[in-house]
């Protein structure tokens, strides 16, 4: 599974279709991606990995000014980036994104702890 090849992220287009996408295709397509489709916790981290990933194809804009000057390399730029670490954003393999292999858990952790959208004790839903 590749972050950038292969769909995951849930959006809605502007005719109303609603289907996954690749950050490939996301950067492709943003001009017609009404929406993602996600609960806040999650709509929070996809937000930030794009900034992320669109601050450092830039060479990270500093300010507002920047960003308003740059706002039409946003999309080539990303996909340049994003093309040039295509490994990186392999989910399974020798360095999973964002993950640590082969990590010995200390403890076993429940699901609610990886979802914070599920209710947890004495804590409701989000």
């Amino acid at each position: 599974m590749n972050l950038i090849g292969d769909p995951w992220i849930p959006v809605i287009f502007e005719e109303g279709v609603t289907r996954l996408v690749s950050l490939q295709e996301l950067y492709e397509k943003a001009e017609v991606i009404r929406d993602l489709i996600l609960n806040p916790p999650q709509r929070i981290s996809v937000m930030r990995l794009l900034i992320c990933i669109s601050q450092a194809a830039l060479d990270g804009p500093t300010d507002e000014d920047d960003w308003l000057s740059c706002r039409e390399l946003i999309i080539p730029e990303s996909l340049k980036y994003l093309e040039a670490r295509r490994g990186k954003f392999e989910l399974f393999g020798e360095q999973p994104f964002l993950q640590v292999k082969d990590l010995d858990p200390i403890d076993n952790a429940t699901l609610d702890k990886l979802d914070f959208g599920l209710a947890s004790g004495n804590n409701p839903t989000l």
